[in-house]
């Protein structure tokens, strides 16, 4: 059974979860958090707090999964012209390019279709996260041996850790996720973060 990582970090911790893949599930063995308190949270810092508690549970060279939070990123919501699925991530980038205020085009940008018909205008919950942000995470993730797999709005993955586990195809719902002196509200609707 192969085991993997999620970790995140703020300003005040460091937070570790590890699991096992059990058949299609994910089995959790374990969850940590590494308070920051005398340290400046510099990816230095986190590095070397990371690689101690790694070194602590013999951890190496594991598949994860990184989550960030709101602060990080920039999220708009777009409204694009009826498109098939295929031609929207050309579409999002334009578009993101003209309605973002800090993008560059060197900057990542992922979204989720929000519901909707082909033949309808479209619209889009559109996220992007600045490169120096990426170094950084990547920068962590590397120093530490750990294969990054994938990075994840840390909202956006509540959500579908809920729609996964409590589907409710027609209902509107509000998540609250409380950490440390943040909160992430998100609304459902249906099963689709909005």
């Amino acid at each position: 059974m192969a085991k993997f990582l999620a970790v995140e970090w703020d300003n005040k911790e460091i937070r570790l979860v590890i699991a096992r893949q059990r058949g299609n599930e994910a089995v959790l063995e374990q969850a940590k958090t590494i308070p920051l308190a005398n340290s400046s949270g510099t990816a230095q810092s986190i590095t070397k707090l990371l690689q101690d508690a790694l070194n602590d549970q013999q951890l190496k060279r594991l598949e994860c999964l990184a989550t960030v939070g709101r602060p990080d990123i920039e999220l708009k919501d777009l409204s694009l012209p009826p498109a098939p699925d295929h031609e929207l991530p050309d579409m999002v980038r334009f578009q993101a390019l003209r309605d973002f205020t800090h993008l560059g085009d060197d900057w990542p940008i992922d979204f989720i279709p929000l519901p909707g018909s082909a033949e309808e205008q479209r619209s889009v919950m559109t996220g992007a996260i600045s490169p120096t942000v990426l170094a950084e995470i990547t920068q962590v993730f590397t120093a530490v041996d750990l294969k990054l797999q994938h990075l994840v709005l840390r909202p956006c993955a509540a959500a579908s850790l809920l729609a996964r586990r409590r589907p409710q195809h027609s209902q509107v719902r509000m998540l609250v996720d409380m950490l440390g002196d943040e909160v992430d509200l998100t609304v459902l609707v249906g099963d689709t973060p909005i």
